[in-house]
């Protein structure tokens, strides 16, 4: 029996995790998508490849080619691409490299020759001294190759070279961003996750002690968690309080009436014994599961029951969608299994 509680109190708290991680992950990319966070990354990641040269950059991204891969909002604005394939990237920026000697419009790649690009890579060479060492380093020897005195193969064969170092100096910082941006990502999720905790008071701690004390209600979870699809979610931030009480999670803040409304003396104030009053138009309200003013051990335990739920939400919802599928497949076993001990 022990056992079976400890299984379903699991259940129940991955089954809430779950939910805060989906609320977390439907927010985050909403704003994700709001503030065109990917390209805008994929931008800062250019200009450091390019070090810190904005002209560069403008350029890279006038091309006609990369202007393709930007995306327009309902309201009509150009948005920036958020991925670059490596062979289009180190193809544009190898006409850049020819555009900047030339200054005028981006010419055609049939048109690419060692000498246009030696007399770019000088140009680019002397902006900083990082993008010298960056040209010396993808295009080394490109201003000592003679293109009368070589054939066209070699000519041919010296352009794949610089193409394919470009290619790899792109998967390279590619890979470093990328690894930037999931670090990122997991810190917003934690942002937003601790945010939705608080606002929705999913206290960690909290909840095992409901879940513990009160069999129906972790019986309701795992009943849940049977059919929970990961696709299920809320469409809006204002149907989270609706859909923690669907799921009969005991989360969310709770008040009563103040037996002495005099205290609500602000919109917010602590009572005399310690208690959170605020003032809900012309009634005095008081919260009550929440610590007492000079409870500093229960404020410690509150606190630290929503940075559990915080970083729960940044372990993304297919983490514990996969565990809360695990956890009740190892009680469907269990459960099919008594059965068996009962007949022997």
């Amino acid at each position: 029996m022990q056992l079976d509680a400890i299984l379903e109190v699991a259940i129940g708290l991955v089954m809430m995790w779950l939910v805060i991680s989906v609320v977390t992950m439907e927010i985050q990319s909403w704003l994700g998508q709001a503030l065109n966070t990917r390209a805008k990354f994929l931008q800062a990641s250019l200009l450091a490849m390019f070090k810190n040269e904005p002209a560069l950059v403008s350029q890279f991204y006038s091309h006609p080619a990369i202007k393709e891969l930007g995306t327009f909002d309902r309201k009509g604005n150009y948005k920036k691409p958020t991925y670059i394939p490596n062979d289009l990237f180190a193809r544009v920026a190898m006409e850049l490299l020819m555009n900047t000697s030339k200054q005028s419009a981006f010419i055609a790649p049939e048109e690419i020759s060692l000498k246009a690009m030696a007399d770019g890579v000088k140009q680019v060479q002397a902006m900083n001294s990082d993008l010298n060492e960056l040209m010396n380093h993808l295009f080394p020897g490109v201003d000592k190759v003679n293109e009368a005195s070589v054939s066209i193969e070699e000519i041919q064969a010296k352009l794949k070279q610089y193409q394919e170092n470009v290619e790899k100096w792109f998967d390279n910082n590619m890979e470093k961003a990328s690894i930037w941006y999931k670090q990122n990502a997991l810190t917003t999720a934690f942002i937003i996750g601790l945010g939705v905790a608080l606002f929705f008071n999913v206290d960690t701690l909290n909840v095992i002690q409901k879940l513990w004390r009160e069999p129906t209600i972790r019986q309701a979870l795992v009943a849940q968690a049977d059919t929970y699809e990961l696709g299920e979610g809320v469409a809006n931030i204002t149907e989270v309080p609706g859909y923690f009480d669907s799921l009969a999670m005991p989360v969310g803040w709770t008040s009563i009436p103040h037996s002495d409304p005099a205290v609500c003396t602000r919109l917010v104030t602590f009572s005399p014994a310690g208690e959170i009053a605020y003032r809900a138009g012309n009634e005095c309200r008081m919260l009550v599961n929440i610590p007492r003013s000079y409870d500093l051990m229960g404020w410690f335990l509150k606190l630290l029951g929503l940075l559990i739920s915080g970083f729960a939400a940044r372990q993304g919802a297919p983490f514990w969608f996969d565990l809360l599928r695990k956890l009740v497949s190892v009680r469907g076993s269990q459960q099919s299994s008594k059965p068996e001990e009962a007949k022997g």
